[in-house]
């Protein structure tokens, strides 16, 4: 029903239940917010709805936009889970598929490291060929006893361990975040 408007309105939804969210992205919803909500979530989906009603008054002739996708899918047993970007702690190459450690816990998805890195490069940072870390999560770089460089995360069972070719750039993003 929301498609017949026009112009078109803003439509975010905020529900305690995720079963719905891969039909409110299919009817063009702005956002998608699970309860309990956080200021963070809220401020971010109250300014994409800004920009789409800024948007549609004032079009600009211009290539598809190229904005990242604010969820990640993950197919579980015939169901999806939409994932919000930015409770991702960090993403691991496993295969064919990529391990999503979040808030919730992990899930799989079949996407490649490379074009989450392409989509999402200002947010992750590469610590190794098949890894990839919320700068955000980020709390220290530890050298073991061996040499071996590790990264300490702000939510990580254990840290995950750096590669030597990624060390030097790693090094460089942290002392600049």
């Amino acid at each position: 029903h929301l498609a017949a408007f026009d112009p078109r309105p803003a439509v975010v939804f905020c529900t305690a239940y995720d079963e719905h969210a891969l039909s409110a992205f299919e009817a063009a919803a702005i956002d998608y917010l699970m309860k309990p909500v956080r200021a963070e979530r809220l401020a971010s989906a109250l300014e994409r709805a800004r920009t789409f009603v800024a948007g549609r008054e004032n079009p600009v002739p211009s290539a598809p936009s190229q904005q990242p996708r604010s969820h990640l899918c993950a197919r579980l047993r015939g169901s999806l889970r939409l994932i919000p970007i930015e409770d991702v702690h960090y993403l691991q190459a496993e295969e064919k598929y990529v391990v999503v450690h979040h808030a919730r816990g992990e899930d799989l998805i079949e996407e490649s490291l490379k074009s989450l890195e392409d989509e999402f490069g200002p947010r992750f940072v590469r610590i190794h060929r098949n890894c990839l870390v919320a700068r955000h999560e980020i709390v220290e770089l530890k050298r073991n006893g061996d040499g071996r460089v590790h990264a300490v995360l702000r939510h990580g069972k254990e840290p995950l361990e750096v590669s030597r070719r990624c060390v030097a750039g790693l090094r460089d993003t942290v002392k600049s975040l």
